[in-house]
């Protein structure tokens, strides 16, 4: 049995009331404490997401701009965009469970980019838009373009 899933029932053995829904990734086991201890998901003024689009953004110097935000983490959704961080020397600290990864950041007041195709851009502001309206917490996303860097 994953390690999520048997945090979350054994949090219900324990008399906390939990959702229906059981989580699926780290980030929706941190709600679902959150919800049991009646915390708010977010304690300091949340971070922002910037995505980095490699389908739109050809002249963007992406390593300027990691240079220009150190520790600043970055992220890769797509074979395309991973590729394209290898070609520029990009260190990847996500690429798996990216948009969610990124959330954490957010909600722990941290930025965060993630190279992306241009197919997934909606993906991830749906994701975000979607946590936001459950968790009654604002996260930006914001693309990077040329002017940007």
């Amino acid at each position: 049995m994953p390690t999520v899933l048997e945090l979350y029932l054994e949090l219900g053995r324990r008399g906390f009331c939990l959702p229906e829904r059981r989580p699926k990734t780290v980030l929706d086991m941190l709600n679902v404490i959150d919800r049991a201890f009646r915390n708010k998901p977010c304690y300091t003024q949340p971070g922002s997401i910037t995505l980095f689009d490699i389908d739109s953004s050809h002249d963007t110097d992406i390593p300027g701009w990691c240079a220009a935000h150190p520790g600043v983490p970055v992220g890769a959704m797509g074979t395309r965009a991973k590729q394209r961080a290898a070609d520029e020397k990009i260190w990847l600290d996500f690429t798996y469970g990216v948009i969610d990864k990124c959330i954490l950041k957010a909600l722990l007041g941290e930025h965060s980019l993630i190279i992306v195709t241009g197919s997934m851009v909606g993906r991830v502001h749906e994701r975000v838009r979607e946590f936001c309206r459950e968790n009654q917490v604002e996260i930006q996303v914001s693309s990077l373009s040329k002017r940007h860097g």
